[in-house]
């Protein structure tokens, strides 16, 4: 996450963008969203797009059907995790700008897992989760694909450089 969005202030020229971005990077996401929590109590963010790792389901004792993503695939748009639901207003918005650019996106679930992304939808500020697809996440050895990495900032890149919808409530 932190080189994402390192290469996207680094590529993305401020003249270009739609929006108003802010950077942030949290902290003590495992022990109760701390760092999440109060950036959300700035409280004054049109939507956000919480990025973390994505656990995938291509090792022994993982249920594909449980976890359907795999690396070098792109970027994951997260429905839901094991803290809340993200706002498909958002998570459609990310999927319109990923097919009109040609960008790979997985669809996903994440069952077992929570994101700081819980904290912002908690105070009411519209939020998706982008995942990259990420083998063994917490372990020495955790590994992704550049793939991902480069399909998840093509796609923030494209989606920041893309002038805003509403974020209406009909189907996405």
């Amino acid at each position: 996450a932190l080189a994402l969005i390192t290469h996207l202030i680094a590529e993305v020229d401020q003249s270009t963008r739609a929006y108003d971005v802010t950077l942030a990077a949290t902290v003590q996401e495992e022990i109760g969203l701390i760092g999440a929590l109060s950036l959300a109590r700035r409280g004054e963010f049109d939507l956000a797009i919480a990025i973390d790792n994505g656990p995938i389901c291509d090792y022994p004792g993982v249920d594909p059907r449980e976890m359907p993503v795999k690396l070098g695939k792109g970027p994951s748009l997260v429905y839901k995790d094991s803290w809340t639901h993200y706002d498909r207003r958002v998570i459609g918005q990310l999927r319109a700008v990923a097919r009109a650019n040609c960008i790979p996106v997985q669809e996903t679930i994440f069952p077992g897992f929570g994101s700081d992304g819980a904290a912002l939808i908690r105070a009411g500020i519209p939020t998706a989760l982008l995942g990259i697809a990420t083998r063994y996440t917490h372990a020495p050895f955790e590994m992704g694909d550049v793939r991902d990495l480069d399909g998840a900032l093509a796609l923030l890149k494209a989606f920041v450089t893309t002038p805003a919808l509403p974020l209406a409530d009909g189907p996405s």
